[in-house]
């Protein structure tokens, strides 16, 4: 099994983390007198800015930092909390979930309505952290001396929640600059350490039986792979491409593929098929590509919408629709996801995941106005 490189860029920050153009939470826009700690934040780290929010990649994990608003419960007012999240990658296949044990998440627990939680053996960490997941032996192994570490550091300084794909921090209320970049620097810290220790998870019974697929995919693509989680990845013709075997939940599978646009796109895209993919809010306008066909079966968002439509000819829209009668499709000027339900044919994998890859290329190259990688045949 040869090691899996990773280097993803900027890859699905928007679909997975929230950008201008495909973001999961909507925040309040009002007058920010944080315009200029945002702006600082985003210089001091390479970050992109977009309002209240800072987004992009530090030390290869893509991360976002916003002041989120919600309407209060209790007084239907509303709230601001500061939010950092850090991806996972690749996600993991635990099911896991991990957060600090408060009182009211003891009581779930007598009364049932929580699961059990996996003890790690390490008393005072057993003590101060909730830890659940689908197959304990498995949760067990990734809590490595790193990842205590890391969570004891964290400790109740602010809201914690981890799962299979993002480390999630949260305070309540606007927070000092300082903390805001501890937040960052530590949520990194987990994600990475999450990273670091999957390897050495051994492999779900459920995914067991597929490892040899990706094997064999990984060979025909010259690509690296592992078995925990199940995945493939690397450069495929100039581009950066991922495939995983993901869990929906304890027994069903599917298949995520992944493929990065080499250069952002500068659109402000927002794209994704209306069938098998969940709803989005989406920041930028909606448009239309004067392709009713096409028009009825995916959302288009861009701030540039003239730009959009040129870049979105007839042999992209049509590439588009290929992969999204395989699942659902979503994009953004980062890089395309497709996600599949069951588990993948590896003579599927390898092609599907060749089609991603060209029409990553070709919307990069028509976006630039140059030539990116070999751009292959229409699959």
């Amino acid at each position: 099994m040869e090691p899996i490189t990773i280097a993803l860029y900027a890859l699905f920050i928007g679909a997975a983390l929230g950008s201008p153009a495909l973001g999961r939470w909507v925040n309040a826009r009002w007058p920010n007198p944080w315009e200029e700690h945002w702006a600082r934040l985003a210089t001091e780290r390479g970050l992109r800015r977009w309002g209240d929010r800072v987004y992009g990649i530090i030390d290869g994990v893509p991360v976002v930092a916003e002041h989120e608003a919600r309407v209060s419960l209790t007084s239907n007012s509303k709230e601001i909390f500061t939010v950092v999240r850090a991806q996972v990658l690749p996600h993991l296949d635990l099911g896991l979930s991990v957060c600090v044990k408060t009182a009211g998440l003891r009581v779930q627990e007598k009364l049932g309505l929580r699961a059990p939680d996996v003890l790690t053996g390490h008393a005072e960490f057993d003590e101060a952290f909730y830890v659940g997941g689908w197959e304990p032996e498995r949760v067990r192994a990734l809590v490595s001396p790193e990842i205590r570490q890391v969570l004891a550091t964290i400790g109740r300084r602010g809201s914690l929640r981890i799962d299979d794909g993002f480390v999630h921090l949260e305070h309540h209320g606007r927070i000092e600059p300082i903390f805001t970049r501890w937040c960052l620097d530590t949520a990194v810290w987990a994600a990475r350490a999450l990273a670091r220790a999957a390897p050495s998870v051994p492999p779900s019974p459920v995914t067991a039986p597929y490892l040899p697929a990706y094997d064999q995919a990984a060979r025909a693509l010259g690509l690296g792979w592992r078995a925990t989680p199940a995945s493939l990845g690397g450069m495929l013709e100039g581009v950066q491409v991922w495939a995983q075997l993901t869990r929906r939940n304890a027994t069903s599978l599917g298949c995520d593929l992944y493929a990065a646009c080499p250069e952002p796109l500068g659109l402000g895209l927002g794209l994704r098929s209306r069938r098998g993919t969940s709803a989005i809010s989406l920041g930028s306008a909606e448009i239309e590509l004067g392709d009713r066909g096409f028009d009825e079966r995916f959302d288009v968002h861009a701030l540039d919408a003239e730009a959009a439509r040129r870049v979105l000819g007839p042999e992209e829209r049509a590439r588009i629709a290929y992969l999204s009668d395989r699942g659902g499709l979503v994009g953004d000027d980062f890089g395309l996801r497709l996600v599949m339900e069951g588990a993948s044919d590896p003579r599927d994998l390898v092609q599907t995941l060749r089609s991603l890859r060209d029409l990553a290329a070709e919307l990069s190259r028509r976006a630039r106005g140059g030539a990116v990688g070999a751009r292959g045949a229409y699959r």
